[in-house]
């Protein structure tokens, strides 16, 4: 990159200045994808020659996650982590988007693809609870085990108890919280099915959470739960969170 300071008042120049310099550096990667209905830009994916030779060492293991309010225009930015061989996490791409529309996404999965011919190394994607993400990975990588972040499949549950509708007290929501937080780390399918149970008990005369539960959280247990990954090489990533404080 260069060290003089970009002066155009307008944004646009500003960012394709940079964007050019940046390409420049040998070894990094810069695309730009604009919507042809549009003519906007919607997706930008950048990755250093040092992402790029991390991400051929150490791409075993990928977390995905998008912050929000980048910038004043709203831009989330959706990133790739890898995790190399001290057990920390290293930038892998960055991609700014304007939605994390299918289209965005798919873009910003073909480039990462692109650029890393390890990829048919990736045995483990970590993401948050957003199905498109989770159907347009295991499109594009069909031999690598999706799973969920457990802090946001918890406060997905957490978030899903209080609601009204279910009619659960206070006292009620807190055990019920409790024992969902139990049953996402349960280290056997034993522990699983006790807590199960106690959850059923808990619902017992107010059967719409368990309705809820039953059809969108048990018939995928591997994709949440502890006790479905004992044999994946996730390298204790069960959780995304670290892109956002990175």
């Amino acid at each position: 990159m260069r060290m003089e300071t970009y002066t155009s008042e307008d944004d646009n120049e500003r960012v394709a200045e940079i964007l050019r310099d940046f390409s420049e550096g040998p070894g990094n990667a810069v695309k730009v994808f604009r919507d042809k209905t549009t003519g906007l830009t919607s997706c930008i994916t950048f990755q250093t020659a040092h992402m790029r030779r991390t991400t051929r060492k150490f791409v075993e293991a990928v977390c995905v996650d998008a912050t929000y309010g980048t910038n004043i225009n709203r831009y989330r930015l959706f990133s790739f982590m890898v995790t190399y061989k001290f057990g920390c996490g290293s930038f892998a791409q960055h991609v700014l988007v304007d939605g994390e529309s299918k289209l965005n996404m798919l873009f910003a999965v073909r480039v990462f693809k692109q650029n890393n011919p390890a990829r048919v190394d990736v045995k483990v994607i970590v993401i948050d609870k957003d199905f498109t993400e989770l159907g347009l990975l295991r499109e594009e990588f069909p031999c690598a085990t999706i799973i969920l972040c457990h802090f946001h499949v918890i406060d997905y549950l957490k978030r899903e108890v209080s609601k009204k509708n279910y009619g659960f007290s206070a006292f009620e929501k807190m055990h019920i919280k409790y024992i969902l937080v139990m049953m996402v780390h349960a280290e056997n399918e034993s522990l699983f099915d006790g807590y199960l149970s106690a959850l059923t008990k808990m619902c017992a005369g107010k059967p719409l959470f368990m309705d809820y539960f039953t059809e969108n959280w048990l018939n995928c247990k591997d994709l949440s739960c502890s006790f479905k990954r004992g044999n994946i090489p996730h390298l204790a990533n069960n959780t995304n969170n670290h892109l956002e404080a990175s």
